[in-house]
């Protein structure tokens, strides 16, 4: 599963349900066995989450998708084991030092999702300066990324860089950090040693499908 796409197409499902105040009083009917004419597009969806999971996506708040926009998109969706996180990582890339970040794969891509302290800036800090830091690389652009998954955490992970560029997927300025146009991201965690080796398997199985 493509994981933007995954958030995309749910907050399109959200705002579905939401323009429809009848579809959870009818999903939740539906959930207790009462026979209930739906909507054709409805009863797709019944068919495919339960009336459960769709019932509660239309009382999630704006504020909630934005927060929770993955986490209920995996709910929904029956391939959701082929989304692997990893969290309490740090990121080496080039010039590029990210201290705490998560890490997310799928089979399409890796997603980086962390806070880049500026220069001279330390975590210790009562408010160092951050910026929000999301990189999205495809598979496509990683040189043998199943050979790094073979060797396990840290992750080596040699990125064509100028193409990334080309397709949005690093900003300037971050790619200014890189510096090299092919730069070896390197990936590590201090989570718990089973849920990094339980991560590195499941990756490992996601390459091998």
């Amino acid at each position: 599963p493509d994981t933007k796409l995954h958030e995309l197409l749910l907050e399109i499902l959200w705002r579905g349900l939401r323009r429809r105040p009848d579809a959870c009083e009818k999903l939740d009917s539906l959930a207790a066995g009462d026979s209930v004419d739906l909507p054709a597009a409805l009863e797709l969806l019944a068919k495919l989450t339960g009336p459960g999971p769709a019932s509660k996506l239309q009382q999630v708040t704006p504020d909630q998708l934005l927060e929770w926009n993955l986490d209920l998109a995996l709910q929904l969706n029956r391939k959701s084991h082929e989304v692997i996180g990893l969290p309490d990582c740090s990121l080496t890339w080039g010039g590029l030092h990210i201290a705490q970040c998560v890490v997310t794969f799928s089979s399409h891509t890796l997603v980086v999702e962390g806070i880049l302290l500026q220069a001279n800036q330390s975590q210790a800090d009562e408010e160092p300066a951050a910026e929000d830091i999301f990189i999205e690389v495809p598979w496509a652009l990683v040189h043998n990324p199943e050979v790094a998954v073979v060797r396990g955490i840290p992750l080596h992970l040699p990125v064509d860089v100028e193409a990334l560029c080309a397709i949005g997927g690093l900003t300037p300025n971050l790619a200014a950090l890189v510096s090299l146009p092919e730069a070896a991201l390197e990936l590590t965690s201090t989570a718990p040693v089973s849920d990094v080796s339980g991560a590195v398997e499941e990756l490992k199985r996601l390459f091998s499908d």
